[in-house]
């Protein structure tokens, strides 16, 4: 089932903000050896994935975005980074 109506992704939307955390260590699990995570807000709606970095290999894999919420008084955090542009990965 879509997240979103027809397929939308967050960042499809034109007041999409999306921002991203510096890479972080993990171990573990299926030979991750990094991961950041993604938060997208639009308007007042929140979502994130988590973007996975493989041993050994030079490509990422994304997570699907996750609804988390609605919630006018949230602020960004300050160590999330302005996301790069997707056709730049």
């Amino acid at each position: 089932m879509a997240l979103l109506r027809d397929n939308l992704q967050p960042t499809d939307f034109a007041d999409a903000d999306c921002r991203v955390t510096d890479w972080m260590p993990f171990e573990g699990y299926g030979g991750c050896n990094g991961y950041r995570i993604w938060v997208c807000k639009c308007t007042h709606h929140w979502f994130q994935r988590h973007e996975w970095s493989h041993e050994g290999k030079n490509q990422t894999q994304m997570d699907g975005w996750i609804y988390s919420g609605f919630d006018p008084r949230r602020r960004w955090a300050e160590h999330y980074r302005t996301a790069p542009d997707l056709s730049d990965l």
